[in-house]
């Protein structure tokens, strides 16, 4: 969900400008970040398989449910990487792995976590 842009910022310095630009729209979005994502491009094909994967893999959690975690993730991965895009040495070193393997665990953490009880 984050590592292919998270990649092609480390490559592409004007990658990483698009990210500062994008990542802040998304995170401060009034509307749903995920759909913004969406109507954005949100990863083409890939994202759509994405999606699909995910309502697979997380049957537990209904579909408001998953959308609404959906977008808690991308505001997740969005203000993420926009901070991160703005540090001195971004996207390289250790600093850069540490970043990306805390970003990974926390959005596992939030598509698989339980339902509170009581929903």
């Amino acid at each position: 969900m984050i590592r292919p842009a998270f990649e092609l910022a480390r490559a592409k310095p004007a990658y990483r400008n698009y990210i500062k630009a994008f990542g802040y729209y998304l995170t401060v979005s009034e509307d749903s970040a995920a759909l913004k994502a969406a109507e954005q491009g949100g990863g083409g094909e890939s994202g759509v398989a994405l999606g699909q994967l995910l309502h697979q893999a997380l049957p537990q959690l209904n579909t408001p449910v998953l959308k609404q975690r959906l977008d808690f993730a991308v505001r997740l991965c969005s203000s993420a990487i926009y901070a991160h895009a703005r540090g001195p040495n971004a996207f390289r070193g250790k600093q850069a792995d540490f970043f990306i393997k805390g970003l990974i665990d926390a959005l596992v953490g939030l598509l698989t976590g339980p339902r509170s009880s009581g929903d």
